[in-house]
């Protein structure tokens, strides 16, 4: 522990500050904490000082955080270096490493921030120095060979997708009066009992309702959406009377948007004269529990299956709460639409509402559509793995381009390698690195040299973006994937988690295709939002860090082969040290904010410090009460999921011998989800 102490020590001299709150001099005393024997007079002032905010209204939650990780952390450490001989070894390499602290010579040598990184992110450690071989490795670890091309590929995507979308609605800002909002008076009165509420949920920049509509991510999304198939139509690839059938969860952060969303949402487009064509639904948690209490349980109940309560589907079939939701929602939501609503959809595809197809990009590059591109006969191809296990690539992942990039072409990483300097918190846990490495390799990709050429070889994926993806329904019926509803950010990275290495044969996962690209346009018109949300998007990485860390061991795989198939970049996140590792990054970030490092960036150190006691203490209190949790909502999610589909299939099959009850049940389901159309 000695060489662990003097690594804490080290990054604790390199935010050198007079803590400007009390917060930050929590986090400060907790580095000390780390670095020092409990017996040494600075520790135990530190300690002092923790014990004595315990019970403080304003700062006692982020001090029982601090406090009751300490021997967490010991625990920690103590199991990961008794279990694993190589990362002993590669702390002793640290403790080495490591130089007397001299603050007239900056000590930022790679050999050090390697050193550190090799302990606490290895996917990080060497992908400077081995950029070029880490993408031609990576890429040869996700190609897939042996292909048997889909023998049937989608042919009319405005026909056969579902295309699905995510609005996140929060109430206006403070300080704006209802009055002056160009809204509707049922509209306004919502509004004003929602803002008397307390919020239930939070969100990454969510839209607020009343927002301009230059600033407003629904109908920036809706429109783009539009326009690609305008575009569509004009190429031929789709019909003059084609229509897209849009499916939008609306995630609200106070109950009473739930009653008002789909009104709001249809007012706004109605204004909007670039959106048409579409055929929108708008679900709120009001509407996925009317398919819950009044279609899946029901059915479950008249056709011989288990017998279960609305509770036990609410709980993963609904579209507030965390992000993880309502990314189930859209993609369960397409299996009932082709069994309830229209046989002819054979897939979904998900986009974000701050990304559009540029068309023109598209077509001058690739020669094809977004359309054609969807038409690929590698999305439902087969093949054989690097580990030659047997594959379906029944998933399909595209990638982004910024807007502010597009003009240096459409293969512009989105993410790229930066060199230092390196703030504290990143000589810890630094995912950027191999995010940027697994964007150079898995997303800008193309199949322009022999073998991968995506006729014999191809490149599955398994670094996605929460847009730009898609699922054929075949497949997402038989492997039935899902993300733990838990999850609250990277969802997209863990959907695929759950079906990792089977049950099923082959194993499910995304194919590649060169060109899917959608061009990211957030900072164009959200930067003010993006700005506000920043210490959100910090704190649920930490989150991340901890739930994917666990969510890995409660697999069904074997943690070696978990991090063969998620390394670099999702696997970055599954962590041997999780509570150590996420808590000194949440210091370390802090006192780095106070120093006025970053600030530039929106972000608060007190409020960075705030959120981080909200959600990470009662994971860290959870599971030192409960170490199986993780286990067991695994387990219960994965049996419920298994019953949403059997709900499907067994309706299905019982319409298709013309059951009149089955017949019933799919008139109410219908009914349900018509009502949730806009008028556009």
């Amino acid at each position: 522990m000695e060489a662990f102490r003097r690594a804490c020590s080290f990054l604790l001299n390199r935010t050198e500050t007079d803590p400007s709150s009390p917060a930050t001099r929590l986090a400060q005393g907790f580095l000390l904490l780390l670095s020092r024997d409990w017996n040494d007079p600075v520790a135990r002032e530190a300690r002092e000082h923790m014990e004595g905010l315990l019970d403080d209204p304003s700062w006692g939650e982020l001090a029982l955080l601090f406090h009751n990780a300490l021997p967490v952390i010991a625990a920690e450490i103590d199991s990961a270096l008794e279990q694993d001989k190589g990362m002993a070894e590669r702390l002793d390499y640290l403790g080495d490493t490591l130089p007397s602290f001299d603050p007239d010579k900056p000590p930022e040598t790679p050999n050090l921030i390697e050193a550190y990184w090799g302990f606490f992110c290895p996917q990080a450690s060497g992908v400077r120095a081995e950029w070029e071989d880490g993408i031609r490795s990576l890429r040869e670890t996700r190609t897939v060979s042996d292909l048997s091309l889909c023998p049937d590929p989608l042919e009319r995507p405005a026909r056969e997708i579902l295309f699905s979308s995510n609005v996140l609605l929060t109430v206006p800002p403070e300080g704006v009066r209802l009055s002056d909002l160009k809204l509707r008076e049922e509209v306004r009165q919502g509004l004003g009992r929602a803002i008397e509420e307390d919020q239930a949920y939070w969100y990454d920049h969510p839209v607020q309702v009343g927002t301009t509509p230059e600033e407003n991510e629904i109908l920036h999304g809706l429109k783009g959406l539009s326009e690609t198939l305008g575009f569509e139509k004009k190429r031929g690839t789709a019909n003059p009377d084609d229509r897209l059938e849009v499916a939008l969860s609306v995630s609200v952060t106070h109950p009473s948007l739930h009653g008002l969303a789909r009104e709001y949402i249809e007012e706004e487009v109605s204004r909007e004269a670039g959106i048409r064509g579409l055929d929108l639904y708008v679900f709120t948690e009001d509407d996925t529990t009317r398919l819950v209490e009044d279609f899946l349980c029901p059915a479950a109940k008249r056709l011989g299956l288990e017998e279960i309560e609305p509770a036990h589907l609410s709980g993963i079939f609904g579209v507030d709460g965390p992000y993880a939701r309502h990314y189930n929602f859209l993609k369960a939501v397409a299996a009932l639409w082709q069994v309830v609503k229209n046989p002819s959809i054979r897939a979904t595809f998900k986009i974000d509402l701050d990304q559009v197809f540029p068309q023109e990009a598209l077509v001058d590059t690739m020669g094809k559509s977004a359309f054609e591109l969807l038409c690929t006969h590698l999305w439902g191809a087969r093949g054989r793995d690097a580990m030659d296990r047997p594959v379906s690539l029944g998933m399909i992942a595209g990638a982004l381009v910024n807007q502010g990039d597009i003009h240096k072409g459409l293969f512009t990483p989105d993410v790229t390698l930066s060199e230092g300097p390196w703030p504290p918190d990143r000589w810890v846990f630094a995912s950027h690195v191999p995010q940027a490495l697994s964007t150079a390799a898995e997303m800008m990709a193309r199949y322009d040299t022999p073998p991968l050429d995506g006729r014999s070889q191809c490149l599955s994926r398994i670094h996605v973006t929460g847009g730009t993806n898609g699922i054929r329904l075949d497949s997402l019926r038989r492997h039935r994937p899902f993300t733990l509803s838990c999850i609250g950010r990277a969802e997209d990275q863990a959907y695929l988690m759950s079906v990792l290495g089977g049950p099923e044969e082959p194993c499910l996962r995304y194919a590649h295709v060169p060109g899917l690209i959608m061009r990211h346009d957030k900072h164009a018109f959200a930067g003010e939002a993006i700005r506000t949300a920043a210490a959100g998007k910090v704190v649920g990485d930490y989150e991340r860090m901890v739930l994917f860390s666990h969510y890995a061991r409660a697999l069904p795989w074997p943690l070696e082969e978990i991090h063969a198939c998620l390394d670099p970049f999702t696997g970055s996140f599954v962590l041997a040290l999780p509570f150590t590792t996420t808590l000194l990054c949440l210091a370390l970030k802090a006192l780095s904010l106070s120093r006025g490092d970053e600030k530039k960036d929106g972000m608060d150190p007190d409020e960075i410090l705030r959120l981080g006691a909200r959600r990470l203490r009662p994971l860290l209190e959870g599971q030192a009460r409960d170490p199986e949790w993780m286990q067991r909502t695994y387990d219960a999610e994965r049996r419920a999921w298994h019953t949403f589909y059997d709900i499907l299939d067994r309706v299905e099959e019982e319409a298709n011998n013309q059951s009149a009850e089955a017949t019933e049940l799919i008139r109410t389901a219908r009914e349900i989800i018509e009502k949730t159309q806009v008028v556009t």
